[in-house]
């Protein structure tokens, strides 16, 4: 759990895991320098739970470096990262996905619903199936669409370690960009490794109005998003795809002008003083 001021809501995030029916785990909880209460309340945790570990940086890292930090210390054949503002729905989580992960898979993933929520946690709404699609896949072609579409919320999976740090140099390449930066990984990930969609379990994840993504200049998430959509175009030239393939990834990209040139119209608001804002839909956005 890589976290920066994570208050309140991470006590909803390491309850979650800590009552996990599998047991044989380690809670890493890096603090990116937190100047609020964090420190306090994962001492608590740390003193009741052996299985929780604390770092605190010195100075602050960075969003992505601060994500590396935490793999870098992790000791067990298996990896997941969880945010300090998300939530495991469901005791047997993690005994669905590692269950999979010793089938053979190199990276299995949940079920993702948006659950938007105040400051205290408490759900406000929620978006049903985020990633439902990925059960229906059934040709190199449909996953390639779809992989372009949605790149972002499985990297809250479960991934084995020595995999993920075989690619983790793709997200850290990405620093860059203060959102969008987790998507040519995972995308990288799921067209050239084993993986398992695991319908069964289901991972909240936290919307609320300090979401990075929310907060950031529409300018900033407009040459962020091109920016990326420019890398994803590079790295797949390199790949052994079809010319069919290729124009699957060409296609994907255009379908996403629209909120491009949303993202434009928030910016010239903002420069001619009306206000507005665009949230992103592909961030990792959370430290």
């Amino acid at each position: 759990m890589p976290v920066y001021n994570g208050g309140s809501l991470m006590r909803r995030a390491i309850d979650s895991v800590l009552k996990q029916d599998f047991t044989d785990f380690e809670l890493i909880i890096c603090d990116n320098t937190s100047t609020d209460d964090t420190p306090e309340i994962v001492a608590r945790y740390a003193a009741a739970d052996p299985r929780v570990r604390y770092v605190r940086h010195e100075s602050p890292i960075g969003i992505i470096a601060n994500f590396e930090h935490v793999l870098l210390l992790a000791r067990g054949e298996m990896f997941a990262w969880i945010a300090h503002d998300d939530t495991y729905e469901r005791t047997d989580h993690l005994t669905r996905l590692v269950a999979k992960i010793r089938a053979g898979n190199a990276f299995v993933f949940p079920e993702a619903r948006i659950q938007h929520i105040d400051e205290e946690g408490a759900p406000l709404r929620s978006e049903q199936g985020m990633l439902a699609e990925f059960g229906d896949i059934r040709t190199r072609g449909q996953l390639i669409r779809l992989t372009m579409r949605r790149p972002s919320v499985q990297i809250y999976g479960l991934f084995r370690t020595d995999k993920l740090r075989e690619h983790i140099h793709i997200f850290t390449e990405d620093s860059d960009l203060s959102c969008f930066n987790e998507g040519r990984m995972m995308n990288k990930f799921l067209l050239n490794e084993q993986w398992a969609f695991v319908p069964e379990a289901l991972l909240n994840v936290g919307k609320h109005a300090t979401n990075n993504s929310g907060v950031q200049h529409p300018g900033s998430l407009l040459r962020d998003f091109l920016v990326y959509c420019l890398r994803v175009l590079k790295m797949n030239r390199g790949t052994r795809f079809t010319s069919t393939e290729r124009l699957i990834v060409y296609a994907e990209t255009l379908r996403r002008t629209p909120y491009a040139l949303r993202l434009l119209a928030s910016t010239v608001k903002r420069h001619a003083g009306a206000g507005g804002g665009e949230k992103s839909t592909m961030t990792t956005a959370k430290p």
